[in-house]
This record gives C-alpha cells, structure tokens and sequence, in this order.
C-alpha cells in the first residue's frame, strides 16, 4: 500500500509529503490478544460468508489466545501507514 501511496503523491498535486511507517510490537502488555479479539468480532461473519468454518474458528482462536498468553511470543500488529501533504496551490488569475 505505502509504494502506490508514493506514486499518487506527485500525480494529484501534493508536495511536501511525508510518509511514516509504523508496525508496533508488542511484548508485555494486557492488550496482547487485541489481534485475537479482532477476529472474535469479525467470526461470525467470517463463518456467515463460508470463509472459515465454526469449528476452524474455534481451533484459531484457541492458538491465537495461547499466542498471547506465551511472554515469548512477540505479538506484531500490522503495518501501518501515515501519509500526509499539501495540495499545491492551483494558478488561478483574478479578475476585477
């Protein structure tokens, strides 16, 4: 995602970009299942539109908690990027 942001920067009429890319990593915290407790919320949907089965998400969860519940498990939240600019200035004439 960070590269097409890089391409459409120029393209629209932004200077002065700036690009951050944050992955935070997370090692001892109480928010460690926060992965987990994202796919808890989407399962039902996930098992309504036949991408996983009741039982497959079961078994996900299991493993996902034991994940976060292990201390030598470092928990990886996606990538994340921060794209900001300004949109250059249109030449525009004024008339009296």
């Amino acid at each position: 995602m960070i590269s097409h942001s890089i391409i459409f920067i120029p393209i629209a009429g932004f200077v002065d970009a700036n690009i951050e890319i944050h992955q935070p990593a997370i090692l001892r915290r109480e928010d460690r299942p926060f992965l987990k407790w994202s796919v808890e919320e989407a399962g039902p949907a996930l098992v309504k539109a036949g991408i996983i089965t009741p039982r497959a998400l079961a078994q996900t969860l299991k493993e996902m908690q034991a994940a976060a519940d292990d201390p030598s498990v470092m928990i990886l939240a996606p990538t994340m990027s921060i794209v900001w600019a300004v949109k250059q200035a249109a030449n525009k004439t004024i008339s009296h």
